[in-house]
């Protein structure tokens, strides 16, 4: 399977997945942010800077990397792109 066939299950997955309660076959390992993002509310000064990181996944896909105060920041679909995969174990 090619990096974009991966990146287009994963995004088909979680586009239908509050219906079908499927998990994606792959995950991101590696992530590129674009821009700075911040986490919401309070916790605000969560935040990272552009660049690319290693990021962890949970078994339904959802991403979230350390940012710059050593707390774990959850990413939405459009703050990032994946840039390297591994199969998920739970899926």
């Amino acid at each position: 399977m090619t990096d974009q066939e991966k990146s287009i299950a994963y995004y088909r997955t979680a586009a239908t997945q509050a219906r079908t309660h499927e998990r994606p076959k792959h995950i991101p390992c590696r992530v590129r942010i674009t821009r700075t993002v911040r986490g919401d509310g309070p916790c605000c000064g969560t935040q990272i800077g552009p660049g690319d990181y290693d990021c962890h996944c949970n078994g339904l896909g959802a991403v979230s990397v350390t940012a710059t105060n050593g707390r774990m920041l959850g990413l939405r679909l459009d703050e990032f792109e994946p840039i390297a995969w591994a199969e998920n174990p739970k899926a």
